[in-house]
């Protein structure tokens, strides 16, 4: 018996429509048709990241807001911002602190969100940023 997906349709949404045709001793049979939405998966897996960076004249703020699914299967352990020259030199790394908001005892008003943040003073020239 072979098993054998077939693509369907693929719309803007990234859902697609399939279908399962099973092949045996020359009878082909084809399921009804399923759809699988890309976006709800990558929502289920991975958090959503939203970052910022202000440039100043003598300061550099950098923030990033993680919204995690509930059972993420990655999850942040460190953040940090690094200062660069050009693509391939490290000036500074900086680690970015968790600021997130708990209540009088300690615990996480929103459990499901983290927010990193840092504020510095570069000691060279900053030309380029990466997130790490």
């Amino acid at each position: 018996m072979a098993v054998v997906e077939e693509k369907i349709k693929t719309d803007r949404d990234l859902r697609i429509d399939y279908y399962i045709s099973m092949k045996e001793d020359g009878t082909v049979r084809n399921s009804d048709k399923y759809n699988f939405n890309l976006v709800s998966l990558s929502h289920n897996l991975f958090g959503i990241l939203h970052g910022s960076v202000t440039l100043d004249r003598i300061s550099i703020s950098a923030a990033l807001h993680e919204m995690r699914p509930a059972n993420p299967q990655y999850t942040i352990e460190e953040v940090f911002l690094e200062s660069r020259k050009g693509k391939d030199r490290m000036v500074e790394r900086w680690q970015m602190e968790v600021t997130d908001p708990v209540d009088a005892r300690g615990n996480p008003i929103e459990p499901d969100r983290s927010d990193y943040n840092v504020n510095v003073t570069p000691t060279e020239d900053t030309i380029h940023f990466t997130w790490w």
